[in-house]
């Protein structure tokens, strides 16, 4: 019902998933391809591509809103090097705490601030 192509690229992995078959009457079945693409990626890449661009829609044999007949999935080659020291700017970075103040004491300091009377 589904094709899929998995083409190597330069810089990584090309999926392509399509329908064979479009949907034309109403007594034809629904379908939707629900397979995880992660696995027609072979076995000796795994963990080594991340995701570059992914279809906002699902791939299906009839027409809908968020639904469409063909969809392309585009990993790309992580080197070490590069992975290694994003990892680390992220972890020596150090968050700075939100500072926040609810409704209410806003509106008691507001409230403070403005109605004091001098006699």
């Amino acid at each position: 019902m589904f094709k899929e192509e998995v083409t190597k690229t330069e810089k990584g992995f090309e999926i392509k998933v399509s329908t064979q078959e479009i949907r034309k009457y109403s007594f034809e079945e629904k379908k939707v391809y629900r397979r995880n693409i992660e696995e027609l990626i072979p076995e000796e890449y795994r963990g080594k591509v991340t995701l570059v661009s992914q279809p906002k829609s699902r791939v299906s044999n009839y027409p809908g809103a968020r639904l469409t007949h063909e969809a392309i999935w585009v990993y790309e080659m992580v080197s070490n090097k590069d992975s290694d020291s994003e990892a680390t700017l992220e972890k020596n970075t150090p968050k700075e705490p939100k500072k926040t103040t609810t409704r209410r004491s806003r509106r008691t300091t507001r409230s403070n601030t403005s109605t004091k009377k001098t006699k």
